[in-house]
């Protein structure tokens, strides 16, 4: 339940009340659900794959969560009560696939996942990767914490990603990248063959005790520059400015 009570894409929360409602029937149909919501609506309720529940369908998942009337209402009190809190304004974004993901909202590795059909019900999707390349949309994830401790990043593993403003991002790829592979090469020309650039951040990988959840800072628009090889570091100009109490939280210095 803790997971819920970070997130804050109003649109989610919205399903999970409906979900929750004492007047729905206990039809996941009903909910009118897509099946890439539903995936990420169940791994945020559950946080594991169908089989580790028990459950063989969206629908069954949904049914099992409302029979535990306790539950349910925390699920309740706990959406209320996040909904009451302001916290960085969203809007919507038109994004490749289909995908359904508001600008500024926080999000679980899964829900992305799932946002991008990489996680269903039987498989949690790749794991333990800050990029998540999705070939048949020309998509790059990013997946940046931005304060790493010892204890969750190896050294290798320790990139120097910071915002330099609230539109410029530092980051570097994963260790093995060169300029010269076709990862590098897709950045460097990514306007040139389609690609989009997404980035999603968080300022430390656990928050309350639970793993923290990524804000969505949306598209790239620009390769200011690209440096170095294993890993690269680039400079990406970001097609909107990040709110400004993250980048006051988030940057160096």
């Amino acid at each position: 339940m803790c997971r819920v009570a970070l997130r804050t894409d109003v649109d989610r929360l919205d399903q999970l009340m409906h979900l929750a409602s004492a007047n729905i029937a206990e039809d996941s149909k009903q909910y009118g659900f897509s099946n890439t919501e539903a995936a990420a609506i169940h791994y945020l309720l559950w946080g594991q794959t169908g089989e580790k529940v028990g459950v063989g369908s969206y629908e069954e998942s949904f049914m099992k969560w409302r029979r535990n009337e306790l539950s349910n209402l925390d699920l309740h009190e706990i959406i209320e009560w996040r909904k009451g809190i302001h916290h960085y304004p969203t809007s919507k974004l038109n994004l490749p696939g289909g995908a359904r993901l508001r600008l500024h909202a926080a999000y679980g590795l899964a829900e992305i996942k799932a946002a991008f059909s990489l996680a269903d019900l039987q498989r949690p999707g790749p794991t333990g990767v800050g990029v998540i390349p999705i070939e048949s949309i020309k998509v790059y994830l990013h997946l940046v914490t931005f304060r790493k401790e010892e204890r969750d990043f190896a050294p290798t593993t320790r990139y120097k990603d910071y915002l330099i403003s609230r539109t410029r991002l530092h980051w570097e790829s994963q260790a093995a990248t060169t300029r010269e592979s076709a990862t590098g090469k897709n950045y460097r020309h990514f306007k040139e063959r389609g690609y989009t650039i997404l980035f999603f951040a968080r300022l430390e990988k656990r928050c309350e005790g639970e793993t923290a959840p990524f804000v969505f800072l949306g598209p790239a628009t620009n390769l200011v520059s690209i440096e170095g090889d294993r890993p690269i570091a680039c400079v990406w100009d970001l097609e909107q400015p990040v709110p400004a109490e993250l980048f006051e939280d988030a940057r160096v210095g």
